[in-house]
């Protein structure tokens, strides 16, 4: 992991999926993430390692909060932040994904490269969906 992305990892976390066999206890508990990530490494080059590690960050760093209302009018407004430690990497990895059926637009929702999943999504006159954490002692 001795690259520009190693640097990315969060210093807590950069050797423990390299530990022992949790990279294994990983795959058993999650077989389609991990599946998933095998085959961003091989497409990027990377080691599996690493992609397992990079796709663990929100699970380390992030503290965020969402807000989801409607108005009288029956508009959903989807309020939220993306709360990340290590936002000279995060900034370059966030997106937004705009997602299309037929040619026509069915829903949105802000992402993370390397990231399995999603974290916020809105469809239009529908529902909209967030993951959020939040540190408790």
């Amino acid at each position: 992991m001795e690259n520009y992305f190693y640097h990315s990892i969060p210093p807590q976390i950069r050797g423990f999926y390299g530990e022992g066999d949790n990279l294994e206890k990983f795959r058993q508990a999650q077989p389609d993430v991990y599946e998933a990530m095998e085959r961003l490494a091989d497409v990027l080059g990377l080691p599996v390692l690493q992609t397992v590690t990079v796709n663990s960050i929100s699970e380390y760093s992030t503290y965020c909060t969402s807000i989801v209302a409607r108005d009288t009018n029956g508009l959903i407004a989807h309020v939220r932040n993306l709360d990340f430690d290590y936002t000279a990497v995060m900034k370059l990895l966030v997106y937004e994904a705009v997602m299309f059926k037929d040619g026509e637009y069915r829903a949105n929702s802000p992402g993370i490269a390397g990231y399995y999943g999603s974290y916020t999504g809105h469809k239009p006159d529908s529902f909209s969906v967030s993951y959020n954490v939040r540190e408790t002692v």
